[in-house]
């Protein structure tokens, strides 16, 4: 949504967000205790290669208990071999799965899954592996053992925030307050709909990020102290989120509101989701530019692959259409927007909607409406990593009348009961992952 949009909208009157319970969500014992084993990738060796032509390029996305944890990339040809020696912890089961990257994700606007996947396998008890990864014609074979591991070196995302905390390393960010910053990803472990845009054009971001948390949380802790230490963050196709040093020098954006406060974008979502921003922008740098650039759909369909590590991202139902003149959405039923989502979230996936503003601010689409905000469509069933979601969510649902839905925007969860018809002309776009 532009800022100058959110600035008339959100200070007068603010958005209707109804909070959860201020207090954390319950981490099971067996969290707090800690994982029980450690695997070790040891080598990847080629036996048959995939491409005919060159060398395959291949990526190993590790995934541990449910979560995107990391992924290791590198080239290999018919007899060759690499050493990994990558140490993983986990407390139930790690998956591997492997790739063969064929086209470079940036430029792959439509579809974010046209890799080779080679196979997959999970890990879940102590000793010696050797797995095979043989699919779309290639023969790939990974070493890896499996030991029992210290319970005090377990890494939840609460221990990843502890460690960063007593972390002596400099940060690059000098109007900006470590101390703050931990505190608010405290908060955001516990209650990740607390990310907040403020008065910048980041709702797209913003609602990645979300994600990021509620899927993810060890990954958002590595990616805003990477960010705060050395600048920059490497997303499993190796591409980075860097940062310009105008960008480090600048503080969280604020902006004074009608009634004499601040409206500010607290200090680590400033820290994650401007330099999200400003890594996307082709000729543009520094924190001034958030007045004037959103984000892409494809900008966010390669967030939800490349950090999130979501492999099967889809626009739904595909671009907007002209009608006597005037760009529209395309024609789509409410029925087809609420399955097309539960598809994505039943999976355990995301489903971003690329609306007009209005709709998430109790007002209905003027006469001609626009894709001009991003929001993360919630439905009820949906659980967190460490506990239930917040109450308020409603289930995602129609009747003949109107559509019941809740969304993650401007730093809370939204209800909604909108006409249908007003429902299908301010819904452009989904952008679902799994």
């Amino acid at each position: 949504m532009s800022a100058a949009s959110l600035r008339a909208r959100v200070p007068r009157s603010g958005v209707s967000v109804r909070e959860a319970a201020a207090s954390p969500s319950p981490i099971s014992l067996r969290r707090l205790i800690g994982r029980r084993k450690v695997l070790t990738l040891d080598r990847l060796r080629c036996i048959r290669k995939e491409d005919l032509i060159g060398r395959d390029e291949v990526r190993l996305e590790i995934r541990v208990d449910g979560q995107f944890e990391d992924s290791l990339r590198t080239k290999l040809g018919k007899g060759e071999s690499a050493t990994l020696r990558t140490r993983v912890e986990f407390d139930r089961v790690v998956e591997i799965t492997l790739f063969d990257e064929d086209i470079s994700k940036p430029s792959n606007f439509i579809r974010f899954d046209h890799d080779d996947e080679l196979g997959s396998h999970t890990f879940t008890s102590v000793g010696d592996r050797e797995r095979a990864f043989h699919e779309d014609g290639a023969h790939y074979v990974l070493d890896a053992h499996v030991r029992d591991g210290d319970p005090g070196a377990a890494t939840t995302a609460w221990q990843l925030v502890d460690e960063f905390e007593a972390s002596t390393a400099r940060g690059g960010w000098p109007r900006l307050s470590k101390a703050t910053i931990i505190e608010q990803m405290r908060d955001r472990l516990a209650r990740p709909w607390r990310v907040n845009q403020g008065p910048t054009n980041t709702c797209a971001p913003a609602a990645v990020v979300f994600d990021l948390i509620r899927r993810s949380p060890r990954r958002y802790v590595r990616l805003v102290r990477s960010l705060y230490e050395t600048g920059e963050f490497v997303m499993k196709d190796g591409t980075r989120i860097t940062t310009s040093p105008q960008l480090r020098a600048a503080a969280a954006r604020s902006e004074p509101t009608d009634g004499g406060g601040a409206f500010a974008v607290p200090e680590v979502d400033w820290l994650v989701l401007a330099s999200m921003r400003e890594s996307a922008n082709v000729a543009y740098t520094g924190p001034e530019t958030f007045d004037n650039l959103g984000s892409t759909h494809w900008e966010v369909a390669g967030w939800l692959f490349k950090l999130n590590g979501y492999n099967h991202v889809r626009y739904f139902p595909g671009p907007p259409r002209f009608v006597a003149g005037v760009l529209s959405p395309a024609d789509v039923s409410a029925s087809a927007w609420i399955a097309a989502a539960r598809k994505a979230l039943d999976r355990g996936g995301a489903a971003l909607a690329s609306i007009d503003s209005s709709m998430v601010d109790s007002q209905r689409p003027g006469w001609w409406s626009f894709p001009e905000h991003i929001v993360a469509v919630l439905d009820r069933p949906q659980r967190r990593v460490d506990g239930a979601w917040p109450q308020d969510v409603l289930p995602l649902s129609k009747n003949v009348r109107y559509v019941t839905w809740s969304s993650f925007t401007w730093g809370g969860i939204v209800r909604r009961q909108t006409r249908v018809d007003d429902f299908e002309s301010g819904m452009w776009m989904l952008i679902t992952a799994y």
